[in-house]
């Protein structure tokens, strides 16, 4: 790097147009096979001046100081980067805080931190207008939102309304489906079997409960007084992290994990079955 920075601005640097690519970015799309595309650096500014525009800063009092946890190698993500780039010389502070992960405590935090005014979310679904070259008069979007499960879903519209802040936009709750319901305790006969399984198929490992992000029948079954339990195949590190998990590129069961979960769930039953009373 020093040397390069030791060169000639004219040897080292040569001068790009908007027209010349930029950066290939790896996309698998719908079909789950990578594929290489070539965004031109005019690509890359429209991009970001578009977001720029949508920001409205030329609108704003307070500079920009936007929080995501965004992949930097999405587009969306790129994006932003490049918006910094652009921010107007009269947003001296104007920052982006970056996360690898969402954590949403660790989030929170950073935004009381750095005093926060912008959070990027990525919309499940929109809808708007009849073609595309016409501006609609009206378009829709729906967010994927998976609340805490004693979260307040009135408290959090009523915050949702407020970063909105824009009379325009209709908020539509959806009906909550999915009653709140007390954690399964760690005393019951049900889990000292999963705690008797696992000793057995995998000595010296430890049972913990966890939170599932994901969604299945047991928090109707719990709200009626159930205790409930869920369990999956072993995986690996480099699934978890990886494309094989829930909803990934390659999700999938690797062949060993497969025989050990019927194991698993044989020797479950049969514990439980057996026990008196």
């Amino acid at each position: 790097m020093e040397d390069l920075l030791s060169e000639p601005e004219s040897e080292s640097f040569k001068q790009s147009t908007r027209d010349d690519v930029g950066i290939i970015l790896y996309t698998s799309g719908t079909t789950g096979k990578p594929k290489g595309v070539m965004l031109t650096h005019g690509n890359l500014l429209a991009s970001g001046e578009t977001l720029t525009d949508a920001a409205e800063l030329h609108l704003r009092e307070h500079p920009l100081r936007s929080i995501n946890a965004l992949p930097m190698a999405h587009i969306f993500g790129i994006s932003l980067m490049t918006v910094e780039f652009l921010i107007p010389a009269e947003y001296p502070t104007g920052f982006m805080v970056q996360e690898s992960r969402f954590n949403a405590e660790h989030m929170l935090q950073l935004i009381e931190k750095y005093k926060c005014t912008d959070l990027s979310v990525v919309p499940t679904m929109i809808s708007g207008g009849f073609r595309r070259n016409v501006i609609p008069t009206e378009a829709e979007a729906t967010f994927d939102i998976r609340g805490l499960p004693d979260e307040n879903p009135e408290e959090f519209y009523r915050d949702l309304a407020g970063v909105i802040n824009d009379p325009n936009i209709e908020i539509i709750p959806e009906g909550v489906y999915r009653p709140a319901s007390p954690p399964s305790s760690l005393e019951s006969e049900m889990f000292r079997a999963l705690e008797g399984v696992t000793e057995r198929l995998f000595p010296n490992a430890v049972t913990l409960p966890s939170m599932l992000t994901g969604a299945t029948d047991m928090a109707q079954v719990r709200a009626q007084g159930t205790q409930c339990y869920g369990f999956g195949p072993v995986r690996t590190e480099q699934d978890i992290v990886g494309g094989g998990g829930a909803h990934g590129d390659d999700e999938r069961i690797l062949e060993g994990s497969l025989l050990s979960l019927v194991q698993y769930l044989w020797y479950a039953v049969v514990e439980v079955a057996a026990s008196e009373g």
